[in-house]
């Protein structure tokens, strides 16, 4: 396993640092400057997609490969997990133990929603734009800097389980700035917090299992698809 070729008490002030700056710029993208996106929205709901995904990339992933390449020296795409060889094994592990708490997942739904409500699949009339860059930009963006980048420089400093639960914690975190300029607080935004954070455990569960981080971007596209096209109405 490639690392960092920097001392650890450099390479986590680095990261710190990194963190730091990547949480104050994202907060300000998604609440001083978002009405940029309902500007451009205005004019063209493609070209607000196209927009919103390239600021994504600047700020999730373009920072992690200059850190990588320039900083840590070490190569990218393999640091990352996007050139790795795939598990099989683990990879039919991960997702066996994924599909199982999906279903619990649903079933919880169907508790909460109450006597009377059933189980709706309602596809989206999306057209190209959200199909080819809004549905799987994000995820990508997201598990190059959480489950790539993040869960893996965490495990220079705790065992694997703790880097997953800060990463998937920082995940969670990331969210919040939008919701609360958005929708303001309320108690719904807890259990939408713990579903993130529980869905990024297995999303990290996933890289360790599979070596790869393709499965688990996969995977968040496949979430992000079923939570728009599911519903208990």
């Amino acid at each position: 396993m490639e690392s960092p070729s920097l001392a650890p008490g450099r390479q986590l002030r680095n990261l710190i640092i990194y963190l730091s700056i990547f949480f104050v710029v994202w907060a300000l993208r998604a609440t001083v400057l978002y009405p940029i996106d309902e500007n451009i929205k205005a004019i063209s709901d493609a070209w607000r997609q196209v927009y919103a995904d390239t600021i994504r990339l600047l700020i999730f992933v373009l920072p992690v490969i200059i850190y990588l390449a320039f900083l840590a020296k070490v190569k990218p795409l393999r640091y990352l997990y996007l050139n790795t060889p795939v598990n099989r094994k683990g990879l039919l592990q991960a997702s066996i133990v994924t599909i199982l708490i999906f279903i619990l997942g649903l079933l919880f739904d169907y508790i909460l929603a109450g006597e009377g409500r059933h189980l709706s699949i309602l596809i989206p009339s999306w057209q190209w734009y959200q199909i080819f860059l809004g549905l799987p930009m994000a995820p990508l963006a997201e598990e190059i800097l959480f489950r790539g980048f993040l869960l893996r420089a965490f495990q220079d400093f705790m065992n694997f389980w703790a880097a997953d639960l800060l990463t998937s914690a920082l995940f969670v975190a990331v969210h919040w700035s939008y919701w609360l300029y958005s929708q303001g607080l309320h108690m719904g935004l807890v259990m939408l917090s713990l579903r993130i954070f529980i869905i990024g455990i297995l999303l990290g569960y996933f890289v360790r299992k599979s070596n790869s981080l393709w499965p688990s971007i996969l995977a968040h596209i496949l979430n992000n698809f079923i939570s728009v096209a599911l519903l208990f109405g």
